[in-house]
C-alpha cells in the first residue's frame, strides 16, 4: 500500500506541476474520450514539459535519489524512475486530466493517455497487486488497483478512473496526525468504477 500512496503522490504531483505548462480545452485529438458533461479538462503535454525539464534533470532532485536508494523501492519501481517509458505509456502523445460529476457530492478523476506498449502496461498495474486478475469486457482490459481505482485499456489507449472519495480517504491517511484512520479500507467503488470506464471508451472515435 505505501507503494501505490507513493505512485499517487508521485501522479498527483505531475498533473500540479503540467497543469501550470497546459491550457484546458478539448482541442487535441487525445481527447476523444471525454465526456461532454466534464467539470474541467486539462491536455497535459508532457513532450513539451519535456524540452523544459529533462528526465536526466529530475533524477538529479533529492525526492528522486530518495525513492530509488529506499531499500524498500521493488526492482519494477526502479526501473520505471530509471525509465518512464517503460510503464508502456506513451508520453509523447501527452495525457488528458479530467473531472466528471458522479452520485452525490462524489465526482470522478479520470486520467487518460495512449500505449507504446500494451504488455508492459499490464504488468506495471499488475504490480501494484499481483493477487488481481485482468478481466475483458468488450474490447476493454479492466484491473481493479489496490486502492479498489480501475484501470481500463485497449490496444491503443488507456483510463485510470478514480472515486473523489476514495481518493479523499487516500489523502486524508497521509498526514501524519490521522495516524488513527490509518487502517480504514477505501470504498469499494471499483464496479461503478469499471462501468464508467467501459463507458468513456465508448466513446472512443479511433
Amino acid at each position: 500500500m505505501i507503494i501505490m500512496k507513493s505512485f499517487l503522490k508521485f501522479a498527483f504531483a505531475i498533473i500540479a506541476v503540467a497543469l501550470l505548462f497546459s491550457s484546458c480545452g478539448k482541442s487535441s485529438k487525445e481527447g476523444v474520450m471525454i465526456p461532454s458533461n466534464a467539470m474541467f479538462v486539462s491536455h497535459i503535454d508532457m513532450k513539451s514539459m519535456g524540452q523544459k525539464v529533462s528526465w536526466d534533470d529530475i533524477k538529479q532532485t533529492s525526492w528522486y535519489k530518495n525513492a530509488y536508494s529506499d531499500s524498500s523501492t521493488p526492482d519494477w519501481r526502479k526501473k520505471i524512475l530509471d525509465n518512464p517509458g517503460s510503464s508502456g505509456i506513451d508520453f509523447d502523445k501527452g495525457l488528458i486530466f479530467f473531472a466528471q460529476k458522479g452520485t452525490g457530492n462524489d465526482f470522478h478523476l479520470v486520467v487518460e493517455g495512449s500505449l507504446k506498449s500494451e504488455k508492459d502496461f499490464e504488468q506495471f498495474n499488475k504490480n501494484f497487486d499481483p493477487a488481481q486478475a485482468v478481466r475483458k469486457e468488450g474490447s476493454v482490459n479492466l484491473l481493479t488497483l489496490k486502492d479498489k481505482n480501475v484501470v481500463g485499456w485497449d490496444g491503443n489507449h488507456f483510463v485510470y478512473t478514480m472515486n473523489s472519495s476514495t481518493t479523499s480517504s487516500e489523502l486524508y491517511k497521509w498526514n501524519e496526525n490521522k495516524d488513527a484512520q490509518s487502517n480504514v479500507a477505501p470504498a469499494d467503488n471499483s464496479a461503478e468504477l469499471s462501468a464508467y470506464c467501459v463507458k468513456l471508451f465508448s466513446l472512443k472515435s479511433d
